[in-house]
């Protein structure tokens, strides 16, 4: 019989899923690694020895644009990692996730590039600070 996941693996599961990453790829060592079929972004998510959750992105223009949201952290990054950031808890984690997709999905079409946001736009702010479509 098969054991039940555990809450916390439970909660990573469902920020993952929750926030447009609908392809559960294989676990690295204790991360948990997911994609999405609507952006070409990666994540990890992960915790820390302390309970905090991490994230871990694979797109430096993501990376750059959202990353002053989190403590930065490189314990362990996962290999195809640009940076990893530590938030507290899951509703921090979900309006770290969030952005991070939407910005990807938005900019994808944009020559493979992803431009950083100028908050000079109600559709910037939103993205950044994870309320659009709310």
């Amino acid at each position: 019989m098969a054991s039940p996941l555990s809450s916390v693996i439970t909660s990573r599961l469902e920020a993952a899923v929750d926030n447009g990453f609908d392809r559960e790829l294989p676990a690295v060592s204790e991360w948990l690694a997911f994609a999405s079929t609507q952006c070409p972004l990666s994540i990890w998510l992960g915790m820390t020895v302390g309970g905090a959750f991490a994230l871990a992105r694979s797109q430096h223009t993501v990376a750059e644009a959202l990353g002053t949201f989190g403590e930065p952290s490189e314990d362990g990054l996962p290999t195809g990692t640009v940076e990893a950031r530590v938030v507290p808890d899951i509703p921090t984690l979900h309006h770290l996730i969030r952005p991070a997709f939407q910005l990807s999905k938005a900019r994808k079409g944009h020559r493979g590039r992803i431009c950083p946001f100028d908050n000079s736009t109600e559709e910037s702010r939103a993205l950044r600070t994870g309320t659009a479509g709310v």
